[in-house]
Formats: C-alpha cells, structure tokens, sequence
C-alpha cells in the first residue's frame, strides 16, 4: 500500500525526490542498493559511486543476490572466461588473469592474499565489474592485509592493456586499485584501508602508465598515503595522459589527498584533475594536491572543488582552473649532462620558465 501511495505521488507530481520510485535511483535520495550511500555525490553529497549523474537509474556497487562457490582455476588463461555469481574465496586466494576479454562479474572473493586480483602484463580487454574484493587479514602466518585488492598490471609494450574496472567495492586492502596502461577504473567504491607493516595505504595507484582514465570513484577513509597517487619510477619509466575526473575524495590520513610523483629522469606528461570533489576530510593531512620531489610535469586543473560540509568551495591554496609545469631550467635538475643546473647556472636557460637546458 505504501509503495502505491509513493509511486501514485510521484506521478501525480506530490512528491519529489524523497521515495524510491521517484524518479531515477540517483536522484532519490534514498541508499537503493544498501551500500550505505545514495545518489550522485558531483554535487557535493558524498554520494554513490554508481551514479555518474543524477539521471542515472542505478545506484550500485558490489554484489547483488545469492552466490555460489566458484570451483573453476585460479589462473585464467583462456580467453574469453566469463566468472557471473561467484564466490571465489574458497577455492582461490588469489585469482590471476592471464588471458584476453576475461570478464569478472558480480562475484566476491575473501583474501589477505598480496594480490586477490591480479591482470597479467599482456592480458587486454579484461571486464571486472560490480564485485567485491575483502583484503583483510585472515588466519594465515603473516598477519596482514591483501597488498593490492586489484593488480592491473597490463602493459602495451607486451600487448597487455585497456582493461576496465567499474562498479566494485573493495575495501581492507593495503592499496585498493594499481592501474594499467589504457585502465579505465571507474564507479568503483574504495575504503576502510589496512595497512600492513611499514606501507601506506593509497586508493587508487598509477605507476608508471598512459592513456589511464580514474572517473566516478569514490575514495574514502584513513589512506595514510594518497587517496590518488600517479608515480613515475625508474625501473618502470614515466607517466602519460593520465584522466582525474568527477571522483570523490575524502581522505582521513597524514598524505596528500592526491599526488603526481617521479624521480629524477622520469617524465609526468598530461596529468589532468578535472571537476573532482574533495571531501571535509581531505585536507586534515598535508593537503589536497602536490607535485612531489622535482620532476618535468604538465598537469592541468580545472573546476576542482572541496565539499566542507555544508557546500561546495573553493580548494584552500589553489586557483579554481590553472595549469602546473615544471619546466627543464627549474626543476632542480642537470637534464642536458653539462654539470650546471638550471637558471641562471645553465648557459641554456636564459629564464627560469625556459625548457630547455
């Protein structure tokens, strides 16, 4: 009776985003799914990560429904597997992707496993999709967390490659996603890290890879660390075209909410933050965002903002849109061997904003 009564007050235009039935799921303002979160969060709301937008019609991350025991391998290599309705802790600590267009669905596996989840270098076009991944410490020796909830170590220099990981929640792992080349992680819920003896915790981590898309996360809880965090190392090479979009981040710990990072020789090239969200939370660390240590970068910001609370603000220290670059003649660096670093010591700089040494 009372569900007519809603639904007959939504078409009769009585009511209006206070019941379910009222329109789409992410403007309802009611938790659909039971993941504890409801509606868009782009609005300042800290909402679900299923809803891109209000006029999405669903709200979901995570599982659905009654699963059963999955009792295939725990290494894929054929391609093309398709895992639906599974609960895979039983019978894997560890599922490895070691093939083509795998597809991950609606399944949960349990494991304090370094890697519960893990996409081979040279696997491409592999789906994992509305599951949920549990890294937290079980009954084994070594007392810790799952390292990496997923491990997309796709590489496009073994063919390896643009994978997609959306609509998951995971939770009680060290880190909760390491993005591949071409990764599009979208949607997903990440929170309630656990750290294991002398790590930080980070939500989603790019090391090292391009053309990587992070839209509609939503990130929260103590990340000691980085809630995002895009590193280029020397023993994996640097970082291009990486895409920050309308995610939602709101991070307890000490760190930077979000951080583009590299060593000395490494390039950071094309790191975009667009229209994202910063939680009440966020900034209780060191802060928002940083360029850490002195590495040749290109960044653009534009249209972030922070969620006090109450309403949408501007972000504490930063202009509403700029773009950040470190330029070759004030890095820090000897960048052309000569001995001489920078302006106005390198006979190639002839002002700090130059780029060439």
């Amino acid at each position: 009776m009372k569900t007519w009564f809603l639904v007959a007050s939504c078409l009769a235009g009585l009511v209006y985003l206070t019941a379910p039935g009222c329109g789409a799921q992410c403007k309802d303002r009611f938790d659909n799914d039971g993941d504890g979160l409801s509606d868009t969060y782009l609005d300042g709301n800290g909402g679900d990560p299923g809803c891109s937008n209000p006029a999405d019609d669903k709200e979901r991350t995570g599982v659905v429904g009654t699963l059963s025991d999955y009792t295939g391998p725990c290494q894929i290599t054929a391609n093309g597997t398709t895992i639906v309705g599974k609960l895979l802790s039983a019978a894997c600590s560890s599922l490895t992707i070691d093939a083509d267009g795998v597809t991950v669905r609606n399944s949960k596996i349990v494991s304090d496993a370094p890697y519960p989840i893990r996409i081979r270098a040279a696997s491409s076009g592999v789906l994992i999709e509305n599951s949920e991944i549990d890294g937290a410490d079980g009954d084994d020796a070594d007392d810790e967390p799952a390292d990496v909830c997923i491990k997309d170590d796709a590489d496009d220099a073994y063919g390896g490659g643009y994978n997609t990981i959306t609509g998951n929640d995971i939770h009680d792992c060290d880190d909760g996603i390491s993005a591949g080349d071409g990764a599009l992680v979208s949607e997903n819920w990440i929170h309630d890290p656990q750290s294991s003896t002398g790590s930080h915790t980070d939500g989603i981590e790019v090391y090292s890879a391009g053309d990587v898309k992070l839209v509609r996360n939503v990130i929260e809880g103590d990340f000691d660390s980085m809630a995002v965090n895009i590193t280029a190392e020397s023993r994996w090479g640097g970082v291009g075209l990486v895409f920050v979009s309308g995610n939602y981040l709101d991070h307890l710990g000490g760190g930077y909410a979000s951080l583009v990072d590299g060593d000395a020789e490494m390039i950071v090239d094309r790191v975009i933050f667009a229209h994202n969200r910063y939680g009440p939370h966020s900034h209780a660390g060191y802060g928002n965002f940083t360029l850490d240590d002195a590495v040749t970068v290109s960044c653009t910001m534009t249209g972030n903002k922070l969620w006090n609370g109450t309403t949408l603000v501007d972000l504490p220290g930063w202009d509403d849109s700029f773009t950040c670059y470190v330029p070759a003649c004030a890095d820090g660096h000897d960048d052309d061997g000569d001995f001489t670093v920078d302006y106005p010591a390198d006979a190639g700089c002839t002002e700090a904003a130059g780029n060439l040494e």
